[in-house]
């Protein structure tokens, strides 16, 4: 399975589908990876927060996904539920522009309201795990995931962008 990871600052889900139709072009990728929070203005801002198709920036990447066949695994981004919940939800595309996934990440964080679930979603080339940024260090994580025998675990962390010291010669 080839992976496009675009480990980038925040952005819109515009800028997102354009990398993603320009990244993608010409060669055989099956999934495009996104990082936490990676969209700043964030898809699920209409719908008062849920996360539905009725949300255009759902609808765009999941048009996107649809037209070059691949998986989008859109990092997290925030969901309100009608009963008051936020969480840090990691949302995935798959080929047919269906959400296949909503992981709510586990791990309590401030202002958040913890999941329940493992994040755990089907390929052609078998499970596919998502552990949310630091969650992946916490061993109680990895059980339910493992379970599953994924093939691949991906890691869709938030993390301050560094500059190679070689490069900045």
């Amino acid at each position: 399975m080839r992976l496009l990871i675009c480990q980038v600052p925040r952005l819109s889900y515009l800028q997102a589908g354009e990398i993603v139709g320009s990244e993608t072009y010409g060669w055989d990728c099956q999934m495009v990876l996104f990082p936490e929070m990676a969209f700043d203005h964030p898809p699920q801002c209409t719908d008062q927060g849920e996360l539905t198709f009725e949300n255009v920036g759902l609808m765009a990447m999941s048009t996107l996904a649809k037209r070059r066949r691949l998986f989008i695994v859109m990092g997290s981004v925030e969901e309100r539920t009608p009963d008051g919940g936020v969480y840090d939800t990691c949302v995935v595309i798959d080929p047919d522009g269906e959400m296949v996934l909503k992981y709510r990440k586990m791990s309590p964080v401030s202002n958040r309201w913890p999941g329940t679930e493992p994040g755990v979603f089907a390929t052609q080339a078998g499970p596919v795990g998502v552990l949310l940024g630091a969650e992946a260090e916490e061993p109680a994580r990895w059980a339910p995931i493992l379970a599953c025998a994924p093939f691949l675990v991906l890691n869709p962390a938030r993390a301050p962008t560094a500059i190679d010291p070689i490069l900045a010669r």
